[in-house]
């Protein structure tokens, strides 16, 4: 009789009577292929298939043809950069196989599982670095991979490595896991759920079916880690949920029949860049408090109050640092309450060239009117219409910008309050006496309704009237209301309470009087007609004792001129003409006598002859002169010897 071959691995059967003196030979064979059934093979892969064969091509044929399929426990190794597809031939052979998946990634997107097939029927994938416990059914074309596991029922079962369970778990008994378990199916606890015990914890982690979202007690950091919704138990009939962590008193609890939540550590909901919502609802209808993970948002929503230091909130945003008595607000007005029984305040910080604010606005313009502060340079800006107005420096100066329309009022409310601002010495450098109506420069007790007083001792002019343009002349003006004119209009001077002197006229006539005096004497008058003096006129005279050289006149401050000549004299062009004013030079010798008088351009003499002076000592000579215009002084003849030969 021939021999025959097992189906699965062929091992040969011999004949009975076959093989006279070749038996041990085949005897050998057989034996080596159980060794393979009974023994580890690590097979490295490369690519994204490869063929594992159970048994020999032609078993019999006397070639020696050992496969790696005839291997029980199998280590796939090799690097990797796609899923690897192992096929089991032939797809007639049933076996079975203890995986591990060891291979490691070629590039940078994996690791990668190896996928075992053998028909068109189910295949087994075995991620990296799982191991697998398959069989293959041998059930030709269609022949399938079937995970052994798949469906595992135990009693009590203590895992004391790490523990994946990928299907769905069903637990009727004690399930004790030392390592770390991963849970992928589906559960139902219908008891209490402990994770550890007081001050020694464990990590429990909860994958849901959206990528990225887990449920995680972290006994490392004693907190939560939640990364989508989390239920337990349904309305109206839940459990109590407790984890422990690590650190001695830290843990979480949902307690079920006060239907609250006692956290003891920290608590955290997703991660950096990929949080989740969280809502807290009150007992008022539509009022809760919510974490909106995909705006970054805290909301408080409905008749929701944030009270820090107040349990009973008076407005939106109540801050209470003490109590500050019988605390009353405004009911058009409670959106934010800051409350204490000292001094209160809100402090904003920015960087040091930034600018912080507080912004006023309405749907059509959020920013219309604010208050900022501009840490650069150090000014604070008020702004109203989308505009700067009112700004303080950092050296405390005020400057107010208006459009049309704008202006600074105090006051407005037709209240005696006075108003002053000081200068570096003196308190009332302007004040406003409110209930007198009455301004003062200078002092806080004004006589009139403009006063003007200097306490220094300096000679500068006590109000100075300027132009900034040469066609633009500086003026006071006087006016009355009275239209009959019978007002009169006075510039005048005191001396203490004593009336010394004023300028005047009344509002119709075209005259101004010059008074002195305490009864106000009228000394000279100007009017249409020319000037009117009344008693004595005087000239101006520049008396010069020392004159010798070049010698200018300067007819602005004098009418007459007395010069003693110590040397020979050139009357210079002067430029301080007025024309149609006349007066006289009187020229006296010195002791020495026959100085001389020289004559500028503008100097004009009858006939062009100039001037000759008397010679002897002392002697006084007038020569007359009249301006007829501003480069034009004429001379008369000169009125000699008045002293001397």
């Amino acid at each position: 009789m021939a021999s025959t071959f097992t189906t699965g691995f062929g091992i040969e059967k011999i004949g009975s009577g076959e093989q006279s003196g070749t038996w041990g030979t085949t005897t050998n064979h057989n034996l080596d292929i159980v060794d393979r059934i009974a023994s580890y093979k690590a097979v490295a892969l490369s690519g994204t298939t490869h063929t594992l064969t159970v048994r020999e091509a032609s078993p019999g044929s006397g070639t020696e043809n050992l496969q790696d399929g005839m291997y029980r426990v199998i280590k796939f190794t090799g690097a990797l950069g796609a899923n690897n597809t192992v096929t089991i031939a032939p797809n007639t052979a049933p076996a079975y196989f203890i995986i591990e998946n060891a291979t490691t990634d070629s590039g940078s997107s994996g690791p990668y599982s190896v996928i075992l097939t053998q028909g068109s029927g189910a295949n087994v994938t075995v991620q990296n670095g799982k191991n697998a416990i398959v069989y293959c059914d041998g059930a030709g074309s269609g022949a399938a991979v079937v995970d052994a596991l798949a469906d595992l029922q135990v009693g009590t079962l203590e895992v004391t490595g790490a523990a994946a369970i990928d299907g769905a778990a069903t637990l009727g008994s004690t399930l004790a896991v030392t390592g770390a378990l991963t849970q992928s199916g589906a559960s139902q606890f219908n008891s209490t759920i402990t994770a550890g015990v007081d001050d020694t914890g464990y990590d429990v982690k909860f994958f849901g079916d959206t990528a990225s979202r887990y449920w995680l007690w972290d006994t490392s950091a004693d907190g939560v880690v939640q990364r989508g919704t989390l239920t337990v138990g349904v309305d109206d009939t839940g459990h109590d949920v407790k984890f422990f962590g690590a650190t001695s008193g830290s843990y979480w609890l949902w307690d079920e029949s006060a239907d609250g939540v006692v956290q003891i550590g920290a608590l955290t909901v997703g991660v950096d860049d990929a949080g989740h919502d969280v809502k807290f609802f009150g007992n008022t209808a539509s009022a809760y408090m919510l974490w909106d993970a995909s705006t970054d948002d805290l909301i408080l929503g409905g008749a929701a109050k944030l009270g820090i230091g107040e349990t009973a909130p008076l407005s939106l945003l109540h801050v209470k640092s003490a109590d500050a008595g019988s605390a009353t607000i405004s009911a058009d007005q409670d959106e934010a309450l800051f409350e204490g029984s000292g001094n209160v305040g809100i402090t904003i910080l920015g960087g040091a060239s930034n600018v912080m604010g507080l912004y006023f606005g309405d749907a059509a313009d959020p920013d219309i009117g604010s208050v900022r502060y501009d840490n650069d340079s150090n000014a604070m800006k008020f702004y109203t219409n989308a505009g700067v107005r009112f700004q303080i420096s950092s050296t405390g100066g005020i400057t107010q910008t208006s459009t049309a329309g704008g202006h600074i009022a105090f006051n407005s409310g037709a209240v005696d309050s006075d108003f002053r601002i000081a200068s570096a010495n003196n308190t009332h450098m302007f004040a406003l006496d409110a209930a007198l109506n009455r301004v003062g420069i200078g002092t806080g007790s004004p006589t009139s309704i403009f006063h003007l007083y200097d306490s220094t001792s300096g000679g500068d002019a006590q109000m100075y009237v300027e132009t900034a343009t040469a066609s633009t002349g500086a003026r006071i003006h006087l006016k009355s209301p009275n239209a009959a004119g019978a007002n009169y209009h006075t510039i005048g001077s005191f001396n203490g309470s004593t009336a010394t002197w004023r300028i005047g006229g009344t509002g119709t006539s075209d005259q101004i009087d010059f008074q002195t005096g305490s009864g106000y004497t009228t000394r000279a008058s100007i009017n249409s007609s020319g000037l009117t003096v009344t008693g004595s006129v005087v000239a101006t005279t520049d008396t010069d004792t020392s004159n010798t050289g070049s010698v200018t006149l300067d007819f602005t401050a004098n009418q007459n001129f007395v010069l003693t000549f110590t040397g020979n004299v050139t009357l210079a062009n002067p430029s301080t003409e007025r024309v149609g004013a006349s007066g006289v030079i009187v020229c006296i010798q010195d002791g020495t006598g026959s100085r001389t008088l020289s004559l500028d351009s503008q100097y004009k003499t009858s006939g062009d002859a100039g001037i000759t002076l008397s010679t002897g000592a002392n002697d006084v000579d007038i020569i007359p002169y009249f301006v007829q215009a501003a480069d034009n002084i004429l001379l008369g003849a000169v009125q000699k010897d008045f002293v001397g030969a």
